[in-house]
């Protein structure tokens, strides 16, 4: 050990620098796979899959991946390497260092580039968008919007978002990418406890209010209310006792034990209805709806398609306030007449969530991108310690071998 005794203190540096290398490699795991796994992130990469050409926060979460697996695997070169003084292990430990350094600083990048793309108003130009055009006609954005409205949008994002409940959601479902936006918009007002982009409202014009299916309330029953089913609103005899459908389940307060698969709202008939009273039974302040709003809904192409179908829907069932069992893939409405109240009655705004939720997936889009920001380019500048002390290592052997 004497041969390389001058090269004790910075080898020793050298493996406990290895130590947190791998403390970094496993973390870039963590986050990659918490990204990718995680169901209330999951659902935010498939609204970028499906609406973005470069999907940049699920390049990082895949960048991040490999990044770290990498990481763990190149530590034993720096182990190796530090324990036998090997020049040719710790250059190609430093060249592996070196490409790791580039992959975390992509990382870094890839993440500010992405809440770029989402400042100003165009996350909640996007959102309304997709709540009033899109939500129940394209497979994905249901679904997405009702995960975003259950768990948690700029001006750009929020209209789109209302674009897609107003013509996505609950419509054409036939079509396998309908069905997969009405499963994530009802994810999303799940999970965020939200309805709609801004609130409630964003469902009164939806294609899906226009074209559901009818679950009307008779409104003159007092405690027997009761909830009536019709397929074709053209077959059946409407009168004024009778309220249809505001906004979907997923945005009434659900009840304990629902899912985003099995929604159970506290109060679907005051979730339905309109007016102030109905706060307590819609997603509200920190729930969400539609883009801007519940009103995104509104003459959207799910409120369109509902109506022509029989239902008057204002809102999807996501952005009702849910039982504390509810989740996004089963939602629990707590009032389960929640979707049939009028935009900014009583009764609508206690079951349904008011609030629209570009600003709180704007806040979701800002904390993903921080952290992929701050872990990417800190870990890069961590890397630099390696090659630092790896270079010193390699002079001290290159001085002894001078010497001798």
């Amino acid at each position: 050990m004497t041969h390389y005794g001058g090269s004790k203190c910075v080898r020793t540096l050298m493996l406990i620098y290895t130590i947190g290398f791998w403390i970094t490699g496993f973390a870039l795991l963590f986050i990659g796979l918490w990204m990718l796994l995680d169901p209330r992130r999951t659902y935010i990469l498939d609204l970028v899959d499906f609406s973005e050409d470069d999907p940049l926060l699920r390049f990082a979460a895949y960048i991040s991946l490999i990044t770290g697996t990498a990481t763990i695997l190149v530590a034993f070169l720096s182990c190796c390497g530090a324990i036998k003084a090997e020049k040719c292990m710790i250059f190609s430990f430093v060249i592996f260092l070196f490409l790791i350094f580039m992959a975390e600083i992509s990382i870094g990048v890839l993440a500010l580039m992405y809440r770029e793309k989402f400042t100003g108003d165009r996350m909640e130009v996007y959102i309304a968008n997709l709540t009033h055009n899109r939500y129940y006609r394209d497979k994905w954005v249901t679904p997405l919007l009702d995960t975003i409205q259950y768990y948690i949008f700029d001006m750009n994002y929020r209209n789109h978002l209302k674009s897609i409940i107003h013509h996505d959601y609950g419509v054409s479902m036939n079509k396998g990418k309908n069905q997969q936006i009405t499963k994530l918009i009802d994810n999303m007002q799940f999970y965020m406890k939200c309805c709609g982009a801004q609130g409630p409202q964003d469902w009164q014009h939806s294609k899906w209010r226009a074209s559901a299916p009818i679950d009307l309330l008779d409104m003159d029953s007092g405690n027997n209310q009761k909830v009536h089913h019709v397929k074709n609103r053209n077959h059946y005899t409407f009168n004024y006792s009778l309220a249809l459908p505001n906004v979907p389940f997923s945005c009434c307060t659900q009840m304990s034990g629902s899912t985003v698969h099995n929604l159970i709202a506290k109060s679907l008939v005051r979730c339905q209805q309109s007016g102030s009273s109905n706060k307590s039974w819609r997603h509200h302040l920190q729930q969400c709806c539609g883009g801007t709003g519940p009103i995104d809904y509104y003459n959207s192409f799910w409120y369109i398609t509902n109506t022509e179908r029989g239902t008057r829907s204002y809102v999807p069932f996501s952005c009702c306030r849910q039982t504390q069992n509810a989740r996004a893939w089963a939602l629990e409405p707590i009032n389960p007449m929640c979707s049939i109240y009028f935009y900014n009655t009583r009764t609508f705004n206690s079951t349904v969530n008011t609030q629209g939720c570009h600003e709180r997936l704007q806040e979701w889009f800002n904390e993903q991108s921080y952290i992929f920001a701050g872990v990417g380019i800190g870990f890069a500048f961590f890397q630099i310690i390696g090659i630092f002390l790896s270079f010193i290592l390699v002079k001290q052997i290159d001085d002894y071998e001078y010497l001798h």
